[in-house]
């Protein structure tokens, strides 16, 4: 077909949502893509422009016909288009999938995920916000999430495992020897401040998103925030006590969550909420009292003297 003829036929197409597949003079798939108007999209490649990056030039002289389907809504191309991807393989389709790319990739999602959702609100964003704000096609996002659920959870998880990872690499470092908890729980409490204060944007969309969040959305939330954090201290404090440097009768599950427990409520005030503290704390003296409370206890040491001194105990009549 006549490149007049291609650009003809496609100005011809519906302007509705659809799927188009470019073919080579071999009648081989070499490009598919989805757009919400199949008009638009497709004449747009046809139109003399500098715009054009080297590689739609080099997709645009080999294409010699094409292809399309027309679809209800743009959910429904965006379906048919992974489908048709799988099935065909168009090499214009195909992007080396390095695990760096991969991850770069799923970082340019997530951070363009946060400032649309900061922006417009969890509820009132969409897949296609996200995708306009990462400068990416809408159906690469469904590539690395699944939905906007999947993005919203994984948001968190992205803040706060760099500084986990930190406190992992010196817990393994330690070989046999566990980092006493006198110097580990300062450091673990100073990255909590740090993840919370960097990014409270972040913390302050899921929380503004946890009464809409489905069922398993908070779960996935649980999984990939809440139970990494405690699984990383949990294990710590199991090695501890399995040491004999804490009590053996102590449930590392609790100690986990009662530790956690003492920071967040500053932090929640502070970094979420932006109230500071009627009392004037700093976050250093909260760390130093809280894990003085947290491995001593708060009663106050009995006297040496008092000991020897004869206790006096009141007697309470019952009648």
């Amino acid at each position: 077909m006549e490149p007049s003829q291609i650009k003809r036929k496609a100005e011809q197409l519906p302007a509705r949502p659809g799927v188009y597949l470019f073919k080579n003079a071999k009648g081989t798939v070499i490009y598919v893509g989805q757009s919400a108007n199949l008009r638009k999209r497709v004449a747009g490649y046809f139109r003399l422009t500098s715009r054009r990056s080297s590689k739609t030039s080099k997709l645009v002289a080999e294409i010699s016909g094409f292809d399309f389907t027309a679809t209800p809504t743009q959910l429904a191309a965006l379906k048919l288009e992974r489908q048709l991807i799988k099935e065909h393989q168009p090499k214009y389709n195909k992007v080396r999938l390095t695990p760096q790319f991969i991850l770069e990739r799923k970082k340019q999602i997530l951070d363009a995920a946060t400032k649309v959702f900061a922006a417009k609100g969890f509820d009132r964003a969409t897949i296609a916000d996200v995708a306009r704000a990462a400068g990416i096609a809408e159906g690469s996002i469904y590539n690395y999430f699944k939905n906007k659920d999947d993005l919203l959870v994984s948001i968190p998880r992205q803040a706060i495992q760099p500084p986990l990872e930190s406190v992992v690499a010196m817990v393994r470092a330690a070989a046999d020897t566990p980092i006493p908890p006198e110097q580990m729980l300062p450091i673990a409490a100073k990255n909590m401040e740090a993840v919370f204060k960097q990014n409270g944007h972040i913390f302050r969309i899921l929380f503004s998103a946890l009464p809409t969040m489905s069922p398993s959305a908070r779960e996935q939330y649980l999984n990939r925030v809440i139970f990494y954090v405690w699984d990383i201290l949990e294990s710590y404090f199991r090695e501890l006590i399995e040491k004999g440097i804490l009590r053996r009768e102590l449930h590392p599950a609790i100690l986990t969550r009662a530790f956690v427990g003492m920071f967040i409520p500053f932090l929640l005030l502070e970094q979420i909420l932006g109230l500071k503290s009627p009392a004037g704390f700093d976050y250093e003296q909260i760390i130093a009292e809280n894990i003085t409370v947290f491995l001593r206890g708060a009663l106050a040491e009995p006297d040496a003297s008092s000991e020897r001194q004869p206790k006096h105990v009141q007697k309470i009549a019952v009648e």
